[in-house]
Formats: structure tokens, sequence, C-alpha cells
């Protein structure tokens, strides 16, 4: 039922070691690490795009909804800790 680095609460609700939190964390964090420097280092950005200052507005909004959208998850991923811690 339970894994050896599981811990059951007080509620009988199994819950997760902190070191899985803590490689889930890591494993988000390198996995941004690696793909920032492989959008850094590609072909397209190491010859340069003419066309990169145009449409800036597009880009601004694009990149805009990906923050919300991450904040807002993140939200409810720490909303869904904190009920799961609750219970």
């Amino acid at each position: 039922m339970s894994s050896s680095g599981d811990q059951i609460n007080q509620n009988g609700v199994v819950t997760m070691n902190m070191y899985m939190y803590y490689a889930i964390f890591s494993l988000i964090l390198v996995f941004g690490l690696v793909t920032t420097f492989m959008i850094g280092f590609s072909r397209k950005n190491r010859e340069g795009d003419t066309s990169y200052f145009q449409k800036t507005g597009v880009k601004w909004a694009r990149l805009t909804s990906f923050y919300v959208v991450a904040i807002i998850a993140g939200l409810l991923a720490l909303i869904a800790y904190i009920r799961y811690l609750i219970q």
C-alpha cells in the first residue's frame, strides 16, 4: 500500500516523504534549465532572426499568458496540497 519512504499521518492518510517533493521540484528545475539552454543555443538564435522585433505585442501577450497559466496552476497545486495536509 505504501512504499518504504511514505508515512501515515494521524488521519490514516498516506503522505509522501519530503524527498519525493524535492526530487519532483528538482526534475522540473532541470527540465526548465535544459530547455532554456536548448532554445538559447539553437541554430535559429545563433544566426539571428530579422523578424524578431516585429509583432512584439503578440509575443508579449503570449508570454504573459504563459505566466498567468503557470501562476494559476501553481496556486491550484498549493491549494490542493494544503487541503491534502488538512485531511
